[in-house]
């Protein structure tokens, strides 16, 4: 059996064998053509046993990570930017943290503008198999000796991918706010624009969730495998300026319904079809 990878932070507690999971739906499926990290809303209560009666948490969101190379520094990155996230938290045992998650996630409510980390477990690599019925997801793992890490993160319902024609110089504004407060806890997130489709401007990662209609867009970023956690020196505090000025720069011109450049080159126009 293949063990799972040691956490770099012990503010992240390891749920396995403490928890049972069901799936309910499928947020991204990492697993068509390259195989990435996939993501599922899973319901999540207390582990059976004599002297404690199966309670539930509610919702939660489940992020596996394949074991190959790449998606191992996925899970790392992500590991260690929610260890910078969840800050100092300091749990007797694991049962503590679990009886702790279980108290407080009916009462969790967004507080920042990105969802939280509520531990690490095992789970297996066929996750579609435990669909309807309440599993002890590490206990199956290591039964068909086939495991994989994954995260349990908060659940945010009603999240919208950003698209240019949704922004305004509000919304601008708040998004460049949460990316604020992310390098405020030493975090570059690395992977909030798309290089991919210039000259067009391009984001990625980005959403926002609108409570009723009519209410001010929130918006949250996701998906921290690419993320670096930084100190204070100049060369950092410079890298963080650019990611900053990056963002902006593609989140105004995406509102304005230009290209990141002027004047795109021929040769570019050419493979790009718009040549006359």
């Amino acid at each position: 059996m293949t063990r799972p990878q040691q956490i770099p932070g012990d503010n992240i507690v390891n749920l396995s064998s403490l928890i049972e999971l069901k799936l309910v739906d499928i947020l991204q499926d990492g697993r068509h053509a390259t195989e990435l990290p996939s993501s599922y809303v899973v319901d999540v209560r207390r582990k059976t046993d004599g002297s404690r009666p199966a309670r539930s948490a509610g919702k939660c969101v489940l992020k596996t990570f394949p074991r190959d190379k790449r998606n191992q520094e996925f899970f790392r990155h992500e590991v260690q930017a929610y260890s910078r996230l969840t800050g100092d938290v300091t749990y007797n045992s694991a049962q503590e943290a679990v009886d702790t998650l279980f108290d407080t996630l009916s009462e969790l409510k967004p507080k920042h503008g990105w969802p939280r980390c509520l531990g690490y477990l095992a789970v297996p690599t066929d996750m579609d198999d435990y669909e309807f019925e309440w599993t002890d997801m590490a206990e199956a793992a290591t039964a068909k000796g086939q495991t994989q890490n994954a995260l349990l993160l908060e659940y945010i319902p009603g999240l919208t991918p950003v698209n240019f024609k949704m922004l305004n110089a509000t919304l601008i504004e708040d998004i460049l706010d949460v990316l604020a407060q992310l390098q405020e806890e030493g975090i570059v997130h690395r992977a909030n624009i798309n290089p991919a489709v210039w000259p067009k401007p391009g984001i990625r990662n980005i959403y926002v969730r609108c409570s009723k209609p009519g209410a001010r867009s929130v918006p949250f970023v996701t998906n921290f495998g690419n993320a670096m956690v930084l100190g204070d020196s100049a060369q950092e505090r410079r890298q963080m300026e650019a990611e900053m000025k990056d963002l902006q720069y593609h989140l105004k011109r995406g509102m304005e319904g230009k290209l990141l450049v002027d004047e795109v080159p021929r040769e570019v126009q050419i493979l790009l079809g718009d040549s006359p």
